[in-house]
Order: structure tokens, then C-alpha cells, then sequence
């Protein structure tokens, strides 16, 4: 099992080179599921860190569910995992391809419904005003990752239920509909699911997922989506880009 390189030059803390460095190993495959990575004394020893810096890398990694201590065994790797940048407007289909997974999703419910007043006001619309709701169960590799309900204004897009709804609905608006997705405000928060959405994502009672609202809008500013969705914590990590916010 060959050893991440680290670069002392650089500014990105060390930490965070050998947690991404060991992260990329998994993901192309070089290292696989089920093996026992290099123990904290033998990352210290042959990169020449510390053992607290090594620690803090592989306790990163197990916090996002990527590796797993055995107490008395070692640590070994559970699977790269889903990352996703919060901070853009992208499409699951595309996200999961950029990654190197392969997406499907499964169609649960598609029907044109009255706006109840929180997605009415999401999409600034008329109370009771038509939209249409698309519910999928999405997957990545045939794993099921997350439940989403995506609700869009039926005058905007009136023939979208008649379209296949298996891919990029992000794809179908901007190629059929002539709609570019142009900014957007999402919310994350951590809690629990309902005994369906359980099932669905097929995760134990009481398990933590993911749960994220996000209003997009178009390059004239008209809300053209609403979206929620349910991610499974265990396999789901979301990035946010930070800055500073001083002068």
C-alpha cells in the first residue's frame, strides 16, 4: 500500500493534504474497501509527521464515514463516499458522473398539485397556484443515496411531467425549456426522517440524514425551482466554500 506525498511547501495544513491524499487513493480505487489502512505510527514514521497530525487526518476521515476503527484491529476503509459543493447549482446526475459513479434515480410521484403557502412562497407564487411536484428516490452506483421533492411552477414548464424524468431535470429545463439555473440560497440541517423516508434510503430507525431546501432562480431573477431533500448522512458529505468577512 503506497503512502500519500506531502508537500511541505505548501500552505494547505498537512492534515488536510494526508486526509485528501488517502481520500483520492480510495476513490480511484488504489486502495480498496475492506483493507486496513497504514496504522497512526507507521503514517508518522515513514511521512515524517506527527502522530497527532496523523491522528487528526484519519479521525476526519472516519467522521465522514469514509473510514472505520476497530478497537484492537486497526482502521479500515469503508468507501469513498459522495461529496457535493453547497455552495453551487448542480445537477445530481452530473455530480454523481463527475465523481465516477453511476446515477438512476426512481420515480416515486409526479403530479401537478396546488402550491401549499410554504412553496408558494418559495416560488413567489399565488396561493393554490398550480406547480408541478416530482418525487425520486436517487441512486449512485444502485445504492440509494437521496429523496428529493423538486416542485416547479406549472405555467413556466407545462409539458415537464410528459418528459423522462430519470436524468437531469436540471438538463431538462435548461435544453428543453431554454432556462438557465442562475443563483440560488439553499439550507442544510442535520435531524431525523419520517419510517418511510427510512425505507426508502434503507437506513435504521433513528439513523441522522441530511436535510437541504433550495430556491433557484433565473438569470432574471424568476424562482424556477424548489427543492428538498433527504441525504443519507452516512454516505452524503455537502462542502461549503468560506471567506472572510473582513475589509
Amino acid at each position: 500500500m503506497d503512502l500519500p506525498q506531502i508537500d511541505r511547501q505548501s500552505a494547505i495544513p498537512i492534515y488536510f493534504q494526508l486526509k485528501e491524499a488517502i481520500y483520492q487513493k480510495i476513490k480511484t480505487g488504489e486502495w480498496k474497501i475492506g483493507q486496513q489502512v497504514p496504522s497512526l505510527r507507521q503514517l508518522s514514521s515513514e511521512l515524517r509527521i506527527s502522530l497527532m497530525t496523523a491522528r487528526q487526518a484519519i479521525k476526519a476521515l472516519v467522521d465522514e464515514r469514509v473510514l472505520a476503527m476497530q478497537r484492537g484491529q486497526g482502521t479500515f476503509i469503508l468507501g469513498a463516499g459522495l461529496r457535493e459543493d453547497a455552495t453551487i447549482i448542480s445537477s445530481f446526475t452530473a455530480e454523481m458522473i463527475r465523481q465516477g459513479y453511476k446515477p438512476s434515480s426512481k420515480v416515486l410521484k409526479k403530479e401537478t398539485i396546488a402550491a401549499p403557502e410554504d412553496i408558494s412562497a418559495a416560488l413567489n407564487l399565488q396561493h393554490g397556484s398550480p406547480i408541478h411536484l416530482i418525487s425520486r428516490l436517487r441512486y449512485a452506483d444502485n445504492f440509494p443515496i437521496a429523496l428529493q421533492h423538486a416542485c416547479f411552477p406549472a405555467d413556466l414548464f407545462p409539458d415537464l411531467l410528459k418528459k423522462d424524468l430519470q436524468g437531469s431535470l436540471v438538463s431538462i429545463l435548461e435544453n428543453e425549456f431554454d432556462v438557465r439555473f442562475h443563483h440560488g440560497t439553499q439550507t442544510i440541517r442535520a435531524g431525523l426522517a419520517g419510517r418511510q423516508e427510512y425505507q426508502f434510503l434503507e437506513l435504521s430507525p433513528k439513523a441522522p440524514v441530511l436535510f437541504t431546501e433550495r430556491s433557484s432562480f433565473s438569470e432574471d431573477q424568476k424562482p424556477i425551482e424548489f427543492l428538498r431533500s433527504i441525504h443519507r448522512a452516512d454516505k452524503y458529505t455537502l462542502t461549503v466554500n468560506l471567506r472572510s468577512d473582513r475589509r
